[in-house]
């Protein structure tokens, strides 16, 4: 029941996907018509194309792990015992979770604020970011 639920969540984010990607080809198109032959442009549009590619970078990433699609470093790992293949699987869940509560909740690695504001200047290119897709095997 929460496989499917999953599967289906999975679905719709990559269903928002294509449609983003449309979106900002488009704005691009857009763009770079009013550009060459009206002499105008968008504005912001760079910018919003900027976070949709970010944007997309990140909930691709939870859709490529909920399928257990992502890239792994994993020439050694074949060769390795089964038993220490599944202590190696829970470390790396491990470290899944535990690695992004502790950046968050210590401050580490944290990029630099905003002048006059509390948000982090770089939120996206945190180290941690990418870590916080869901894992498959943990969601089972």
């Amino acid at each position: 029941m929460i496989d499917k639920a999953l599967d289906l969540l999975a679905r719709i984010i990559e269903l928002a996907l294509a449609l983003a990607f449309i979106v900002a080809v488009l704005l691009n198109f857009t763009n770079v018509l009013g550009r060459y032959l009206f002499g105008l442009s968008l504005l912001g549009s760079d910018e919003v194309q900027v976070f949709v590619m970010v944007a997309m970078t990140f909930l691709g990433a939870v859709v490529v792990t909920r399928r257990n699609e992502h890239l792994r470093m994993d020439v050694l790992v074949r060769f390795m015992p089964a038993s220490l293949r599944v202590v190696l699987r829970i470390a790396e869940q491990l470290s899944s979770f535990c690695l992004p509560a502790s950046c968050f909740r210590n401050r580490i690695f944290m990029p630099p604020k905003c002048s006059g504001s509390d948000a982090p200047a770089t939120w996206p290119a945190s180290p941690c970011g990418f870590r916080m897709a869901p894992s498959r095997s943990a969601l089972h």
